[in-house]
């Protein structure tokens, strides 16, 4: 996948990378290596769902075990859900 090599490239080079897109589809890096998948102010969930993010201090583990992926998860997740939107 495209975006992810760019993204592995970036990193291999020491360049920080927080955020990126796909489409309209933000991946950003959160802590710890956990990214997540946002459309504006909603979390994609392992459900394939979206759910409003909630402020840091309100964010339960509950939460972050759905709406927390790796790096992969969440290239292909985001990939996914912008082909999805452009359907």
């Amino acid at each position: 996948m495209r975006e992810l090599e760019a993204v592995r490239k970036a990193l291999d080079l020491g360049l920080e990378v927080r955020s990126f897109s796909i489409g309209e589809i933000t991946v950003e890096f959160r802590d710890a290596g956990s990214w997540a998948v946002l459309d504006g102010r909603h979390c994609l969930n392992r459900d394939g769902g979206w759910e409003r993010e909630p402020l840091p201090s309100s964010r339960t583990d509950e939460f972050m075990s759905r709406c927390r992926f790796s790096l992969d998860e969440a290239v292909e997740l985001a990939a996914a859900a912008h082909k999805a939107s452009t359907r």
